[in-house]
């Protein structure tokens, strides 16, 4: 039930809306941002008025779903890292690409978890 509500799941999901980048750690794909700035604010102020995830157009409910997403396996990733004691702004490349692809299958994922589409 919780994960219903839209001050749970909307509030998690807005951090990743906005952005053209949406994690600087975890190189999701797709059409980004998922909201332009008007619809932003727009999405901001339904959060104070609706209480479900289902009081929202199909579309925002998509929408907010996908941040969600982001949002958690962000979340997750970072355990991760925090967990292993790495520090994954001084790796390279490719240990940054080995890191992800290790939490990946850890967390039963694949890279076709990283496409955002709408």
């Amino acid at each position: 039930m919780r994960e219903r509500l839209l001050s749970v799941i909307g509030a998690r999901a807005k951090n990743y809306l906005d952005r053209k980048v949406p994690s600087s750690i975890i190189p999701f794909t797709g059409s980004f941002p998922l909201l332009n700035s008007v619809e932003f604010e727009d999405y901001v102020e339904l959060l104070k008025t609706k209480m479900y995830l289902t009081d929202l157009s199909d579309k925002l409910q998509k929408i907010t779903l996908l941040g969600n997403k982001m949002a958690l396996m962000e979340e997750s990733f970072k355990e991760y890292l925090k967990r292993e004691n790495l520090e994954f702004k001084t790796m390279s490349s490719k240990e940054k690409t080995s890191h992800l692809l290790v939490w990946l299958e850890e967390d039963n994922l694949s890279t076709n978890d990283l496409k955002i589409k709408l």
